[in-house]
């Protein structure tokens, strides 16, 4: 049944219109087969075109158990959209199908004398799908890391814990952001109050990744190898994985002293940096923004954990701006300097709900904005000030 239903669906693709000469084109989505009631995760990597036939690799998995294709097919693109039909034997059974190519999405339908029946939807994504050249491992994951940029429509999953939903949810804040730029995000979340990453791989959150319909998931960190293993089936299911990098638990405010601190989130660092060279991961460097906001605070910060709440492991609300505004600074690749949202009490010129010692001016603002990008962009160039 599996095998069928692949072969249907790559023999009813054609990308002569979306696609450009002697490029690449990603599409992730899912299929379905409604005659058995099974769905699964479907990326489609194609291109290299010779004599209007294309050449196209499919990945995805099938309860849970992974699958790759390889596959020739052709067709013939109209105006506003390719219209794709045909027909196919497979094992015995005539199969009948339909599809179309428009804009940024191709979906199709097919049924056979068997009664095997379905459809499936992909979207274009923003990696281009090309094999990397035989370059350095460094630089082939340089590359890996930079493909994804968010996009307007895209879906996000959001995997963590506390320290990304306390305080208004960073997901909510970042929403907000893009917002001031029209760019329209759907958001999903599993969150895991009081667990660690390795604790988080639960039957819900399994279903989440194999369904595959986000552009990239954002995981909290953790060991390097539960991490890892996060990301094998993220990419699996044809998605970009996302690390938010969380904060030392021992800070100078908590039980820590600054040299402390510093070594712990050195360390961090390193962990970090194997998993972008490792697996391609894209790295939120939120732990090395709020070190340098630490030791080289704003004027008039009343304490040194200004970022958290008094003497305790969570952010407070500023520390959720950091953290939105590195989110926003990796993912779209532009300064959040100027970007300003209205998600009260959190507008110019009020005071922070939870430090009745810090007013929310315009000039905090920027200067945490300015931080967070010089984090941002010196992180991008492989190098923090932790290293």
């Amino acid at each position: 049944m599996r095998n069928a239903l692949l072969f249907l669906i790559i023999c009813l693709m054609h990308v002569s219109s979306p696609v450009a000469a002697q490029d690449q084109k990603t599409w992730t989505g899912k299929w379905n087969n409604r005659k058995y009631g099974t769905s699964g995760p479907l990326k489609c990597v194609a291109g290299d075109p010779r004599a209007g036939q294309w050449n196209a690799v499919f990945t995805g998995t099938f309860k849970g158990d992974p699958f790759k294709f390889r596959a020739a097919f052709h067709g013939k693109a109209g105006r506003q959209s390719t219209d794709l039909s045909g027909q196919s034997t497979i094992r015995g059974a005539r199969y009948q199908w339909t599809g179309k190519i428009q804009g940024r999405q191709l979906t199709g339908s097919y049924k056979a004398a068997n009664g095997n029946y379905g459809e499936f939807q992909l979207n274009e994504t923003g990696g281009s799908g090309r094999s990397p050249s035989p370059k350095s491992a460094a630089t082939d994951t340089k590359r890996a890391a930079a493909r994804y940029e968010i996009k307007n429509g895209d879906r996000l999953l959001f995997i963590g814990n506390s320290f990304m939903a306390n305080e208004g949810g960073v997901f909510n804040y970042l929403a907000a952001a893009l917002q001031k730029n029209r760019v329209s995000t759907n958001v999903d979340k599993q969150i895991n109050y009081g667990k660690a990453l390795r604790e988080m791989m639960k039957p819900e959150v399994r279903s989440a990744i194999e369904a595959g319909d986000a552009a990239a998931v954002v995981i909290t960190s953790g060991q390097l190898d539960i991490m890892k293993r996060f990301d094998g089936g993220i990419r699996q299911a044809g998605m970009k994985t996302v690390v938010f990098m969380t904060w030392e638990l021992r800070h100078p405010g908590n039980r820590a002293t600054t040299s402390q601190y510093t070594e712990a989130t050195r360390k961090a660092v390193q962990e970090m940096r194997r998993m972008e060279r490792e697996t391609g991961a894209m790295i939120v460097p939120a732990a090395v923004a709020f070190h340098s906001l630490t030791t080289r605070p704003p004027e008039g910060m009343p304490r040194v954990d200004y970022l958290w709440k008094p003497r305790n492991i969570h952010q407070n609300e500023l520390g959720t701006m950091v953290n939105a505004w590195m989110l926003y600074s990796v993912l779209t690749g532009n300064s959040p300097v100027g970007v300003n949202f209205d998600m009260p009490p959190y507008v110019v010129g009020q005071k922070v709900k939870s430090e009745p010692d810090i007013r929310f001016t315009r000039d905090l603002r920027t200067a945490l904005q300015e931080r967070v990008w010089e984090v941002a962009q010196v992180w991008k160039a492989g190098k923090s000030h932790l290293e």
